[in-house]
């Protein structure tokens, strides 16, 4: 029974160091880091999400095996629950040509700041080559039903509200 315990302890330990060593967290909320001042997505570590969190991160989900893997422009954002075979979600691997610091310094020179206040959660939309950056808007510029964000164009280094409004009217 001793000797049980001693190899589930080990074996325990093991474990423990090898994920603490591999998963290399930088933060609880961060998903992305800055390496060499380039905005590169952070592996989620294993994240478990719906399909439909895949698809609002502009990811499809497969099942991964030799012949399908997420593809070079790609990388892996979690699990995927729901299936019984595993499945994982591949997002599009941020922009490379510009910096975060250039992001947020044309968002300061931008009607965005002027009429409510700029969050730090943003996404890459590598379609439209666009930052996403969520925002709250000031009383006096809220419109009902909609999401705004401040949006920052890749290739016009310019940005811009976008509502995200939905249409829908409370009642």
């Amino acid at each position: 029974m001793k000797f049980k315990i001693l190899i589930i302890t080990i074996l325990l330990v093991c474990s423990l160091f090898i994920i603490s060593c591999t998963t290399g967290t930088i933060g609880s909320n961060q998903t992305e880091e800055i390496t060499d001042n380039k905005i590169v997505p952070v592996d989620m570590n294993n994240a478990k999400l719906t399909v439909d969190e895949c698809a609002q991160k502009s990811g499809r989900v497969i099942q991964p095996s030799a012949e399908n893997n997420c593809e070079d422009d790609e990388q892996v954002y979690g699990e995927v629950q729901g299936f019984v075979e595993q499945n994982i979600c591949c997002i599009p691997l941020a922009s490379k040509s510009i910096t975060l610091e250039e992001i947020f310094e044309i968002v300061k020179d931008s009607e965005c700041p002027k009429k409510g206040y700029v969050s730090s959660l943003h996404n890459y939309n590598s379609n439209s080559k666009t930052w996403w950056i969520d925002m709250e808007m000031n009383p006096e510029f809220e419109k009902e039903g909609c999401s705004p964000a401040c949006v920052v164009s890749e290739e016009t280094k310019t940005a811009e509200i976008n509502w995200r409004c939905t249409g829908a009217i409370n009642e």
